[in-house]
C-alpha cells in the first residue's frame, strides 16, 4: 500500500469517526476492512513520528477498536439510548424503562470490557511503535 492509498484510507476513516453517534460504531460502517485501516494508521504512525498528526493517528488506532460487530453495536445503541432516555424521564417512566435494563446492562458491560481489553493491547502496541 502506497502513501496515497494510506492517506485515502485514513481520511475515509476520519469521516466515519466524525459521524459516529455512540461510543461504538458498527464494523459494517467502516469504509475499508478494519485490517486495512489498522495497517494504514500503523504505517503512517511509524513513518511520521514527527508529524502533527501523531496524536490523531494514535487515537485513531484506539478508536478503531470501538468498531465492533453490528449485533454488539446494536446492544450498545440500545443501552446508551436507554441511559439517555432515563436521564430525561420522570421516576415512573424510568421504572417502566428499567424493567429490561438488567439484562441489557449485563450485555453492554461485557462488550465494553472486550473493547477496553482490545484498547489496552493496542495502547501497548502504540507504546512499542513510539520506541521504534
Amino acid at each position: 500500500m502506497n502513501k496515497t492509498q494510506r492517506l485515502e484510507i485514513v481520511k475515509a476513516f476520519s469521516k466515519v469517526m466524525e459521524k459516529r453517534e455512540y461510543t461504538t460504531g458498527s464494523g459494517d460502517d467502516l469504509p475499508y476492512p478494519k485490517i486495512l485501516i489498522r495497517e494504514a494508521l500503523t504505517i503512517e504512525l511509524i513513518q511520521n513520528k514527527a508529524s502533527n498528526m501523531l496524536e490523531w493517528l494514535e487515537a485513531g488506532l484506539l478508536h478503531l477498536d470501538e468498531f465492533i460487530p453490528t449485533e454488539e453495536h446494536d446492544v450498545i445503541v440500545q443501552f446508551e439510548s436507554f441511559v439517555k432516555e432515563a436521564n430525561s424521564e420522570t421516576t415512573e417512566d424510568i421504572k417502566k424503562i428499567a424493567e429490561g435494563y438488567g439484562e441489557l446492562y449485563t450485555k453492554a458491560s461485557v462488550i465494553y470490557e472486550k473493547i477496553k481489553n482490545k484498547q489496552e493491547k493496542t495502547y501497548k502496541q502504540i507504546i512499542n511503535m513510539r520506541n521504534l
